[in-house]
C-alpha cells in the first residue's frame, strides 16, 4: 500500500482545530488579495495626478489652486485627498496648512491600513489555534497510552498521537 501523505487525510488527522485554521487561511488569502488590489499605485498615487500637478507647477506664471483642485478631483486617490485638504487651506497660516495636511494624511493612512488588521488577527489566531491543537493532540496521545493494555505496542500509539498533534 502507498504510504504517501495525502493532504486531505492530513487535514482530517489534525482534528477539530483544523476547521478554524482553514477559515483563517481563507480570510488571510482574501484580505491579501483585497489589499493588493486596494494598494495599487493607480489607487494611491495615480500617474495622471502627478503629471497634472507637475505641469501645473512647471508652467510659467502664478500657481492656480483651483486648477490643482480640479486635477485632484479628476484623479481621485489617497494622494489627491491629501493635496485637496492642503488646497482648501491656501492663504491660511502655514501652521494651519500643516495641520490640515497631517490630519488628511493620517485619515488616508488609516483607510489604507484598514484591512491589514484582519491579516494580523488571522496570523495571531492561527498560531494560537495551532498551539491549542497540538496540546490537544498530545493530551489525547498520552491518554491513549494510559488506557491501553500493557502488552500493546506503546511506541506506535505514541508516534501516531504525536503525528496527529503536529498536523495543526
Amino acid at each position: 500500500k502507498d504510504k504517501s501523505i495525502n493532504l486531505w487525510e492530513l487535514t482530517l488527522a489534525g482534528g477539530f482545530f483544523m476547521i478554524p485554521i482553514f477559515a483563517m487561511s481563507i480570510l488571510s488569502v482574501t484580505m491579501t488579495i483585497e489589499r493588493f488590489l486596494a494598494l495599487r499605485k493607480d489607487r494611491v498615487l495615480p500617474d495622471g495626478l502627478v503629471s497634472g500637478l507637475g505641469q501645473l507647477a512647471g508652467s510659467q506664471g502664478s500657481f492656480d489652486p483651483r486648477k490643482a483642485y480640479r486635477i485632484c478631483q479628476q484623479f481621485p486617490s489617497s494622494a489627491a485627498n491629501v493635496v485637496r485638504g492642503m488646497l482648501l487651506k491656501v492663504g491660511r497660516p502655514v501652521s494651519e496648512i500643516e495641520t490640515s495636511v497631517q490630519q488628511a494624511s493620517q485619515r488616508e493612512a488609516d483607510k489604507l491600513y484598514h484591512n491589514v488588521r484582519w491579516l494580523t488577527l488571522a496570523a495571531s489566531l492561527s498560531t494560537l489555534l495551532g498551539l491549542i491543537g497540538t496540546i490537544q493532540g498530545m493530551i489525547l496521545a498520552f491518554h491513549r497510552l494510559t488506557t491501553m493494555a500493557a502488552a500493546a505496542d506503546r511506541t506506535s500509539v505514541l508516534a501516531d498521537g504525536i503525528y496527529t498533534a503536529l498536523v495543526t
